[in-house]
């Protein structure tokens, strides 16, 4: 657990989706959101190392690897992995994966139906386009050349293409 974490609860408001911290009331709508063990997040940097296994071996690497063979704690382990940037790039996929796995698999304990939703840009057409289903090449073109048209940065292979 993080440094004054023991006094801060998250809990998910069913009705509106929303996540309140520590609400005053505490209403029957309201779920606490279990906490994420530091043994837990510790088996998420197993997986970091997992990932990186074919990767040389950089200092910040060998001594995370040293850490978790001397059953280092996961504060000291994360703290290695966050000041290398190489390493702290590759920490924010895999630990934001497992803790969307994580919550994923509280929700589905949930009495409620979750709806997983993608935010739209209503005023860039290539998100258009992929909202709507978008099924061609030349479709998905079409919106990248009017996304370049309205100003956007847009470029690669996709537009050079005839």
């Amino acid at each position: 657990m993080y440094k004054g974490a023991d006094d801060r609860h998250y809990y998910l408001n069913v009705q509106t989706g929303e996540v309140e911290l520590n609400p005053k009331p505490l209403a029957n709508d309201l779920h606490r959101i279990p906490d994420v063990t530091d043994e837990r997040r510790s088996q998420w940097i197993n997986d970091l190392l997992e990932i990186l296994e074919q990767e040389p071996e950089d200092q910040a690497l060998i001594q995370v690897r040293q850490g978790v063979e001397h059953g280092r704690d996961f504060q000291y382990l994360e703290k290695i992995i966050l000041d290398d940037p190489g390493l702290s790039g590759a920490w924010d996929v895999v630990y934001g994966d497992d803790l969307f796995d994580e919550m994923r698999s509280w929700f589905d304990q949930m009495p409620i139906e979750i709806k997983y939703q993608v935010e739209w840009f209503d005023d860039c057409p290539i998100c258009q386009a992929m909202k709507n289903g978008c099924d061609s090449l030349e479709e998905l073109k079409t919106a990248f050349q009017e996304a370049k048209n309205k100003g956007a940065v847009v470029g690669g292979d996709l537009l050079d293409e005839k």
